[in-house]
């Protein structure tokens, strides 16, 4: 693997105020170019009582760095899979190394 690429294996949610766990599944998205990506953590508990992982996926442009068009996705907790998010643009979002 070259030193800018990377590439998510495996993950695990860790609970500390429970002391459980669960192990993700590999998400959907696997790009075969350079990139990067970002994993953030939410709650949806108004309307579905989820936790939620997004993912972003960047892209590596040689003249710009890592950029757009980006890739979504979200595990949801509840249902135990990745689902791709499209047609949602994502305006001035920047990632330096």
């Amino acid at each position: 693997m070259e030193k800018n690429q990377c590439e998510l294996r495996s993950l695990v949610l860790w609970n500390r105020s429970i002391h459980k766990f669960i192990s993700i599944p590999t998400p959907s998205i696997k790009p075969q170019s350079p990139h990067m990506f970002v994993l953030e953590f939410g709650a949806d508990l108004h309307e579905t009582d989820d936790y939620k992982l997004v993912r972003l996926v960047y892209h590596m442009n040689i003249l710009f760095g890592y950029n757009g068009p980006f890739e979504i996705e979200i595990y949801s907790i509840n249902s135990g899979v990745w689902r791709r998010v499209v047609g949602v643009e994502i305006k001035h979002c920047m990632v330096r190394e």
